[in-house]
């Protein structure tokens, strides 16, 4: 047997050519596991070149593409599609593509779990423990992945049925780094990250940091990511950080991170959402975070989804010592180029652009690509108090030209004392033209002297009549909140059938505006529905085509 073994190595060396560097090259697609055996065999080659441009990297074998040492994975620069890696099992059992007691690293492929060469796959990548025996993993290795698509994982290819891209079983040691940069994650019908046995067995931290960032999510039927880390908060939890992704026509929940003090989720799209098939339990909100520290800030929604039925209804719930920064919450349309068709680029008008955390663009930044036209505008705040624009200020910009007159209203105990940067002097309102990137201050002080507002907070709700009515294809909403708190706005068709949400979200308590694309719908008039607490108001609206 062990002779058969050797002429296999010798055989495989032929076809696919000899190690250099370190590295070999994997010319046919037919050869993918022998080739990970032979670089698990060897102590002189870590990684593997995939040369064929779209080839399938498969196999017939009965088991997984189990990763015994570090193993590097990496498309041949210049190919003008990615390698796909599938797995072909022709006794159908094999339900997990990669099974990892080492580290591993893939960059720039494809990994199809429902390819047509595949029976359909339950899982990308796992770590879990060798029901043999034989293997062990290894404490503290890292899983890699740039550049890659994470495609179709349903068990079976039967849509009802599980699938993850990612999945960690129970009772494993403590892992090092898993980090996700420039992936796609599409037509997965669970979570497609899932990282969640740690309150229910002896182990208090699966891993040292999870690192999600330049990401897209395209229908995912569960969380796209959900963590979990220990009850015990005396011991060190994980360092998770989620930021600049894009998610579109996915289950409500974006994030579930439980009890893992320190997250940070920042820079997010979330847009037409769908209610949840396998989960419809979860069908309640988009993001969650626990933990002392935890932060979320920089998120834009439109057209979620929720079950009406669901105890919870809210955007972003930061508990047990997290927070969430309100001013940084919107529900603009980010100006996708063609999302029906999987294309997110934004238009150069997008107000995602300059909106996230340090001035970069929200979202997945691959997407960020055309020269933006909107006008970056940073408001920062000296003391204690806040700031209402009218027009209201959807993410971090305004379209060139626009006159906006700004409101400096200080907290209690505090009074405003005037402005600097590019908005000068102590005017309560002031107003300023944005024609280039702009800059102001509000200065609060301590104590009654200052400057008073010209300013009353609405003693009111109100809904607005749309502009322009009638419209095509977008137009603009008013409406007015008494105090803080969630509000959504809901559009439905005179048979009375809902057929999009607005923006279901928190608000800050006066004058807002929100910028509905009716892009699918047919002509005719619609009802569009303010809900704020106890508060209800409709008004009718008409798209014309």
């Amino acid at each position: 047997m062990k002779f058969v073994y050797v002429l296999t190595i010798l055989s495989l060396l032929l076809l696919v050519g000899s190690s250099f560097s370190g590295s070999i090259p994997v010319d046919d697609p037919g050869l993918f596991k022998q080739a990970i055996d032979y670089l698990n065999a060897v102590a002189d080659a870590d990684t593997m070149i995939l040369t064929v441009s779209g080839g399938v990297y498969t196999t017939h074998d009965t088991s997984e593409y189990n990763i015994i040492k570090p193993l590097t994975i990496l498309a041949a620069p210049g190919l003008a599609e990615k390698p796909i890696i599938t797995h072909s099992d022709d006794s159908t059992n094999v339900i997990r593509m990669f099974q990892c007691y080492n580290s591993l690293t893939i960059q720039g492929c494809v990994i199809d779990g429902g390819h047509e060469l595949s029976y359909g796959l339950k899982h990308g990548v796992t770590i879990i423990p060798d029901p043999d025996g034989i293997y062990s993993i290894k404490p503290g290795l890292n899983l890699t992945f740039k550049d890659c698509d994470f495609i179709n994982f349903f068990q079976d290819k039967d849509p009802t049925k599980e699938g993850h891209a990612l999945y960690f079983y129970r009772e494993i040691p403590l892992i090092g780094t898993v980090r996700f940069e420039g992936c796609t994650f599409k037509n997965i019908m669970d979570e497609a990250i899932r990282m969640t046995e740690t309150e229910k067995y002896a182990t208090t931290r699966v891993l040292d940091s999870l690192i999600v960032r330049n990401c897209t999510f395209e229908n995912i039927d569960a969380e796209c990511i959900r963590f979990y880390g220990d009850k015990d908060t005396e011991t060190p939890d994980a360092v998770v950080l989620i930021e600049n992704c894009t998610v579109n026509n996915c289950a409500p929940r974006f994030t579930y991170l439980k009890n893992n003090a320190g997250s940070q989720v920042r820079n997010i799209i979330v847009t037409n959402g769908r209610m949840s098939v396998r989960r419809p339990d979860r069908n309640d909100y988009v993001m969650q975070i626990q933990g002392v520290g935890s932060h979320v800030s920089h998120v834009d929604t439109l057209n979620l989804v929720f079950n009406p039925d669901a105890k919870k209804e809210f955007v972003v719930d930061a508990v047990k010592g997290g927070a969430e920064d309100l001013t940084t919450l919107w529900g603009f349309d980010p100006m996708y180029v063609d999302a029906a068709n999987g294309d997110f680029t934004l238009k150069p008008e997008s107000h995602a652009y300059y909106s996230g955390l340090g001035g970069v663009a929200l979202g997945d930044l691959r997407w960020a690509t055309n020269a933006p036209t909107v006008i970056p505008f940073t408001a920062t705040i000296e003391g204690d108090g806040s700031l209402i624009y009218d027009p209201e200020k959807e993410g971090q910009v305004f379209d060139p030209g626009t006159t906006v007159s700004i409101t400096a209203v200080p907290d209690s105990g505090w009074s405003f004392s005037g402005w600097s940067g590019d908005l000068t002097g102590s005017d309560n309102p002031a107003t300023i033209t944005v024609n280039a990137a702009t800059s102001i201050t509000a200065i609060f002080v301590q104590g009654s002297a200052g400057v008073a507002a010209n300013f009353n907070m609405p003693q009111d709700y109100a809904l607005g009549q749309n502009y322009p009515n009638p419209f095509n294809p977008s137009t603009s909403i008013p409406f007015t909140l008494k105090k803080a708190g969630t509000a959504s706005l809901e559009i439905y068709n005179l048979q009375g059938q809902k057929v999009a949400t607005v923006f279901n979200r928190r608000y800050k308590a006066g004058s807002h505006n929100a910028f509905f694309s009716a892009d699918g719908l047919a002509a005719g008039v619609y009802i569009y529905s303010l809900t704020a607490g106890d508060f209800v108001a409709n008004k009718k609206l008409v798209l014309i085509k």
